[in-house]
């Protein structure tokens, strides 16, 4: 009976911190780094934007899609391999997913990269990119380029990986997750569920 009161429990926690509108975890001059589980300000802009309709972006501007932020700079060969795949997946998955790319690096030296990069490849980078993005860099924890943050829709954050975890399945992992999820906090799904749904992959 203990058991099944915890488990409960735990359930209802579970569901009562994705229900929250965590609005307060500001990226720009955090004292410590996002963690998983952490929730990210989404209407919060995440810097000078390039490469978008606007020049500023907030990730509540993208509705109900998953954002991944890819860190990257123009020296990082991996990172620059690495777009071919996220530009197929983004256009796979244009109404589930937003890719966006962070540099620390300022306009001016990303616009002559991209122009000569789009210009090898044949064609454009689909996703945005946030310029002189160092305040954003700084708010999570890593060593290596590229790295990856994934942001559910309401701000949980939900993983932060290699580039060897960006892949199609993964991605509609997360979507179906998301997708379950979202009818939890709708009292669509039942509490008991709540496990099933937050331990699939």
């Amino acid at each position: 009976m203990k058991k099944l009161l915890c488990l409960v429990g735990g359930a209802m926690f579970i569901t009562f911190a994705f229900a929250q509108n965590h609005t307060n975890h500001t990226f720009k001059n955090r004292k410590e780094p996002f963690y998983i589980g952490n929730y990210f300000n989404m209407s919060e802009p995440v810097g000078k934007v390039i490469n978008y309709k606007d020049t500023s972006l907030c990730l509540q501007d993208l509705k109900d899609k998953i954002v991944i932020l890819d860190f990257w700079f123009t020296g990082c060969t991996s990172c620059i391999n690495a777009f071919p795949e996220e530009i197929a997946l983004q256009n796979e998955f244009a109404d589930k997913i937003q890719i966006i790319a962070v540099t620390h690096e300022p306009e001016k030296l990303v616009r002559p990269f991209l122009e000569k990069w789009e210009k090898k490849i044949g064609e454009p980078l689909n996703f945005p990119i946030v310029v002189d993005g160092r305040s954003l860099q700084k708010a999570f924890r890593f060593r290596y380029e590229p790295h990856y943050v994934w942001i559910m829709p309401n701000g949980y954050i939900d993983g932060q990986t290699s580039s060897s975890f960006v892949t199609k399945g993964n991605i509609k992992s997360l979507i179906e997750k998301w997708k379950k999820l979202k009818a939890l906090l709708d009292g669509e799904v039942r509490v008991k569920d709540v496990f099933a749904i937050t331990n699939s992959k």
